[in-house]
């Protein structure tokens, strides 16, 4: 098991990451705040992983880390709940680092910690009508769209969920739709479905698989085009 180094001053945010460490299967973090000397920290608990925050007193001190970390080549997760584009480019700048925006689920963050370990991507580029993605064994799996129920954006993540299997990987919901084909209409900023597996249809949600889908007032003209039933 790795030894992970947890550096979190919001206390609330400390207790929720501990929680999802441990429902991973982790051992106990050792945690640490920003006043801390990174440095001697690090040297003092000789991490494998080190999971920070990037703001603290509303500085982006966390960038730091990305040199020292790495300089001594220990894989880093960056969280925040800042998304703005020049700090996603900073806080990915080589790729033992990964950017994680707070909220986020348990297995966005073990997706995260396979990533960084192993420091490669979880998918391939598309390819006419499938792509090559990587399951939670790391092993390739070519992934056929017409397979795809829906999509979920998470952060700088897209969860793609299919009959029977779920898969996570590094991209955005915009450019992941880019890549698909006209069978998929995204509904939401943060739901692109495939039409053919919509089940029901109501004035703000669709079903597909017995889960609600909401659809998002900017995207109701879309949507009433690919579903007359709404019109």
């Amino acid at each position: 098991m790795i030894n992970i180094l947890v550096i979190e001053d919001d206390p609330i945010d400390l207790i929720s990451i501990k929680a999802k460490i441990r429902e991973l299967g982790y051992d106990e973090p050792v945690v640490s705040d920003h006043n801390t000397d990174m440095e001697m920290l690090i040297n003092k608990t000789n991490p494998q992983l080190i999971i920070s925050d990037i703001y603290y007193d509303n500085k982006p001190l966390g960038l730091t880390l990305i040199d020292i970390c790495d300089s001594l080549d220990i894989p880093l997760i960056l969280m925040t709940a800042d998304t703005r584009v020049d700090t996603f480019n900073l806080a990915n700048k080589n790729h033992k680092v990964t950017y994680l925006v707070k909220p986020f689920h348990h297995l966005t963050l073990q997706t995260c910690i396979d990533m960084v370990l192993k420091g490669v991507n979880t998918m391939s580029a598309a390819n006419g009508n499938f792509c090559y993605v990587k399951d939670y064994d790391n092993k390739k799996v070519k992934l056929n769209y017409k397979d795809i129920l829906f999509i979920k954006a998470e952060g700088n993540f897209c969860h793609i969920q299919c009959q029977q299997e779920h898969y996570m990987i590094r991209i955005s919901l915009a450019h992941f739709g880019q890549e698909l084909d006209e069978q998929f209409v995204q509904v939401h900023k943060s739901f692109i479905v495939n039409k053919v597996h919509v089940e029901k249809i109501a004035s703000n949600h669709m079903v597909i698989i017995k889960q609600e889908i909401p659809i998002g007032r900017k995207y109701r003209n879309v949507v009433t085009e690919h579903f007359p039933a709404l019109k």
